[in-house]
């Protein structure tokens, strides 16, 4: 058996929302504080770069670039609003042209501040009346 290292640090917010969602999905009892977070997450008034929608859009986003998923955790706990900020967030940065860093942290900005509208039932519209 190897000898593995365990790194001693609090999880991000990505990585505890993670987990408490993988403990809901397979039925696992929540304690009431786990309880709590879980909650406040899936409510309109958890911090906007949280909320779920966000989330799975930035995570749409992402897929386009060969990041591990710890980076892609990293760069959505921290999205980059400066060239400076964009050299220590993201991978192998020397990839990236200043244009295509510039769309890069434009695209993420574009993602966190996007309006939320409030959950509403999807219309189902007539066929017909779609095309006159």
């Amino acid at each position: 058996m190897q000898n593995q290292q365990v790194e001693d640090r609090l999880l991000s917010n990505a990585e505890l929302m993670s987990l408490l969602n993988h403990k809901v999905k397979k039925n696992i009892d929540l304690t009431s504080f786990e309880y709590f977070i879980y909650r406040e997450h899936e409510t309109q008034t958890a911090r906007p770069l949280y909320h779920k929608r966000r989330l799975l859009r930035l995570a749409e986003y992402l897929k386009q670039f060969d990041f591990t998923p710890q980076e892609k955790i990293v760069i959505a706990n921290y999205p980059p609003t400066s060239l400076v900020e964009f050299y220590s967030v993201v991978p192998n940065p020397s990839q990236f042209s200043d244009e295509e860093a510039n769309k890069f942290m434009k695209d993420i900005e574009e993602i966190m501040q996007m309006e939320l509208s409030p959950d509403q039932p999807k219309k189902i519209f007539n066929q017909k009346e779609e095309d006159e």
